[in-house]
């Protein structure tokens, strides 16, 4: 399920349908099951009336319909067949109204046809006996009138199974309906907790749909204020707080550019593309903790132009710049990846020299001075040829600490200086 939507009011509207509508599910699936149970009981109850209604009235029938032939049996009077046939047609009617009744179950109707052949029966002796003379003797009207309540017995025995056959059929129907309204109720209580479960279910969604992206952005916040601006909140939806979440990153996106840009200013030297001084102080401090921790070698080089004043006078000051771009990518691409080169002042260049011992410094520190001095620098159809001044000190055996390691390389590079310039001192 998703409930992601373009606005809060959208999504909060869904949800409040989605989590009611099981529950009104399940209330009117409910009320359709009890509905049916009470439709079926009420059919039921019309039908077995109406059975009972037409058994009972077939039954009296039944029983009234031998009288006019008993009487004749006793006067021979002629009114009494006239009386028999008009019963027997009531009667007849009465059959055939149970026959074409499509409240009557099959087993009844079935029960009754089996009545009415007796009646058939019985009708059609009937019928002989009041076309004969009036029985002479008693014994012969006796035996008449035995032999008539005989089909008239057989055929009203008939109808009390059939009744009983109705009785049977009521228990078996209430039965099959007590066992229908307990699955009613089974089904409502299942329907219902089904209908809870997917209404929490919605619930807890909808809540966490509106929650989790509040959470997010709450952390986003305390990211921001720990100058953490590579977080991003993570957007998944189109509403009011996915905007605000956007927005966010956005705003992480442009603080974070600025930041850098930020760092580069304060760490790079405009000019030369290298390191300045602030992040060579904070570089070299540390290189040496990293140095006393691991228990390895940094070295410091200090680097100055011979002359640079004389440049600027007679060529001015661009070239100066010139001259300190090419000396800066000189020294980049003859020390190592690891090794990190500053512009410390205005000819001065530092090479912090990482894992290296004081010999291998050396040869380093010469290698840069001779890769100067072999450079021709072209400028404004003029070349210049430069040379450098070496200052080297070590982590260890010449101090403990930057400064006394700064203090000692700088004494160095003022030894090189006094040497004749051109050179690098690593001792002294």
């Amino acid at each position: 399920m998703n409930l992601n939507s373009t606005s809060l009011w959208a999504k909060f509207t869904r949800g409040i349908f989605l989590i009611y509508l099981p529950l009104l599910l399940t209330t009117l699936g409910s009320f359709i099951m009890f509905t049916n149970a009470d439709s079926e009981y009420d059919l039921l109850s019309e039908r077995v009336q109406l059975e009972l209604k037409l058994i009972n009235t077939l039954d009296k029938n039944l029983i009234r319909v031998p009288y006019p032939v008993y009487e004749y049996l006793k006067t021979g009077q002629p009114r009494d067949r006239e009386r028999f046939e008009v019963l027997a047609s009531e009667l007849a009617t009465d059959f055939h109204a149970i026959r074409d009744s499509k409240a009557v179950s099959s087993n009844v109707r079935l029960s009754v046809r089996t009545a009415e052949q007796i009646w058939h029966q019985a009708r059609d002796r009937s019928r002989d006996i009041l076309q004969q003379k009036v029985a002479t003797t008693e014994k012969l009207r006796a035996k008449r009138i035995a032999i008539i309540r005989e089909f008239f017995l057989q055929a009203s025995g008939q109808l009390r199974l059939t009744l009983a056959e109705v009785e049977r059929d009521i228990v078996i129907r209430q039965r099959q309906l007590r066992e229908y309204h307990k699955q009613a109720i089974t089904y409502s209580i299942l329907m219902m907790l089904a209908g809870l479960f997917v209404s929490i279910y919605v619930s807890v969604r909808l809540v966490r749909s509106i929650t989790m992206p509040i959470m997010s952005i709450r952390k986003a916040v305390m990211e921001f204020y720990r100058g953490n601006m590579d977080y991003r909140v993570e957007v998944s939806e189109n509403d009011e707080i996915g905007e605000l979440g956007t927005s966010f990153n956005d705003l992480f996106g442009r603080v974070s550019e600025q930041q850098k840009k930020l760092q580069h200013q304060a760490s790079i030297d405009d000019l030369t593309n290298i390191n300045n001084r602030r992040e060579f102080d904070y570089q070299f401090k540390l290189a040496i903790e990293y140095a006393r921790q691991s228990g390895t070698g940094v070295s410091l080089l200090l680097i100055d132009i011979d002359y640079f004043k004389k440049i600027n006078d007679n060529y001015g000051h661009q070239a100066g710049d010139a001259v300190l771009q090419e000396i800066a990518a000189c020294i980049c691409e003859l020390v190592r990846p690891n090794d990190i080169v500053a512009r410390i002042g205005g000819e001065e260049f530092a090479v912090i020299a990482t894992s290296q011992n004081s010999e291998g410094t050396l040869k380093c520190s010469n290698r840069i001075r001779e890769g100067i001095e072999a450079m021709e620098i072209n400028y404004a159809s003029v070349t210049i040829k430069i040379t450098v001044s070496i200052g080297v000190a070590s982590y260890s055996q010449d101090g403990e600490h930057e400064a006394s390691i700064f203090a000692v390389a700088d004494k160095r590079l003022y030894m090189a200086k006094d040497n004749g310039r051109n050179c690098a001192c690593s001792e002294g």
